[in-house]
């Protein structure tokens, strides 16, 4: 029990390292991505991917009055684009904290686009549960092996799931264990008796 907590201990410390290191990559893709945005509204003010690329980046950094003005010019797209889909996603999880929300929307966008890995790689991250979480991971791992998330998460993401699968195996076992000797300690039923003969 002591090397199963120790294990846990070293996948909380692992997850938290994880986190920062995608907070940094987050950053540095946010930082490029300003001047883009700048260049695009500038160069193309009225194209509908200005739109998307502004809601986009505003999403990113929490500016909510301009994620709500560009994707109003998309919404007429919105219900068949993967793209659009994944960003209201994105708006369930980082917006209301609605995480539930969010991976159905994840879904509906790999049901639009199966192959769309960083749909997937959020859907592994916000997933629920150790045994739910690891299968969204084994699709993430078939789909982009190369993915950040793989490398990054992956190897807590399997250590968490072991290690559930450990304690339910155990607990299966123990289970076993108890039902048997129960069973064991039955006192065996006494032979019905016979009746007495009939008096002649």
């Amino acid at each position: 029990m002591a090397k199963l907590s120790s294990r846990a201990k070293k996948n909380a410390e692992f997850n938290h390292k994880g986190k920062g290191a995608l907070a940094v990559l987050a950053q540095d893709h946010l930082r490029a991505a300003g001047k883009v945005v700048t260049e695009a509204r500038r160069q193309f003010p009225k194209d509908p991917m200005t739109y998307r690329v502004v809601a986009y980046y505003a999403l990113l950094s929490g500016q909510w009055l301009d994620f709500d003005a560009s994707i109003s010019w998309l919404k007429d797209a919105e219900a068949n684009d993967a793209g659009l889909i994944y960003l209201r996603a994105l708006e369930s999880l980082n917006r209301f904290a609605m995480r539930k929300d969010a991976a159905l929307l994840f879904r509906k966008a790999l049901g639009v686009n199966p192959k769309m890995a960083r749909a997937q790689a959020k859907l592994t991250l916000v997933e629920d549960g150790a045994d739910a979480k690891y299968a969204e991971f084994e699709k993430l791992k078939a789909l982009a092996p190369q993915h950040a998330i793989v490398w990054l998460a992956g190897p807590s993401i399997t250590s968490d799931y072991e290690l559930a699968s450990s304690f339910r195996d155990a607990r299966a076992e123990r289970k076993a264990e108890t039902t048997g000797a129960a069973g064991g300690a039955l006192p065996t039923a006494a032979p019905p008796v016979a009746p007495a003969p009939a008096a002649q």
